[in-house]
């Protein structure tokens, strides 16, 4: 049986083929080995108006549901909300706070932006799940530069 990260990552391939994922539901996996992340993000994190500190210290809207492990290293957060809205709003609050955009890369039903910040490397993926919601998966490891 194949471990939810392999469906999670199977469902952003078939997203960006135009299919249609499904929401991060169910009870999170059994977590192997995470990989340590920076100091955890407390009210003194910077996030902005708007967010609420994620994995790592990254900004994830405050209207996303409280998120759920997707694998040792990913979380998924569900937010009732238009992929495009939640790009628009994120991408700049990740400037702000000093995370270093590598790539950004536009599917038709997402959006994958690949950065750093504290020797650490974050992807996160923007996933349109209908034209009202979306799921933000965010994998943080260790910086592979």
């Amino acid at each position: 049986m194949p471990s939810l990260r392999a469906i999670a990552c199977a469902a952003l391939l078939t997203v960006g083929c135009g299919g249609r994922p499904t929401k991060i539901e169910g009870p999170p996996p059994p977590v192997g080995a995470a990989v340590p992340l920076p100091p955890a993000a407390g009210s003194d994190s910077g996030v902005g108006s708007g967010f609420k500190p994620g994995p790592g210290g990254f900004p994830v809207p405050s209207d996303a549901d409280a998120g759920k492990p997707v694998g040792a290293d990913d979380t998924g957060y569900n937010i009732a909300r238009p992929k495009d809205a939640v790009y628009a709003q994120l991408r700049p609050e990740l400037e702000k706070l000093g995370f270093k955009i590598e790539s950004y890369i536009p599917q038709p039903k997402s959006h994958q932006l690949i950065m750093y910040k504290d020797n650490y490397k974050f992807t996160a993926n923007v996933t349109e799940i209908d034209a009202a919601s979306s799921t933000l998966l965010i994998t943080v490891g260790p910086m592979d530069k």
